[in-house]
């Protein structure tokens, strides 16, 4: 029962310093960071699946070619 105790009372002290923090502004910093690292995973993301699918067309557009010469 105290370990339950001791780790509400942690859990509390942290999320009062985080929305402490929040409200001085020291973590707009971060969300800027956070959202810049979405843009960019998304967009890389998004290249490879487009590289992915043009790999896929080609591969298919091969196989019909040398089935068709048969």
């Amino acid at each position: 029962m105290k370990k339950v105790i001791l780790g509400v009372g942690i859990g509390i002290g942290i999320i009062y310093l985080a929305r402490k923090m929040y409200n001085d502004g020291q973590l707009d910093c971060c969300c800027d960071e956070i959202d810049k690292f979405l843009s960019k995973s998304k967009r890389n993301l998004r290249i490879a699946a487009d590289a992915a699918k043009h790999e896929a067309e080609y591969i298919k557009e091969r196989v019909e070619d040398t089935i068709g010469k048969k």
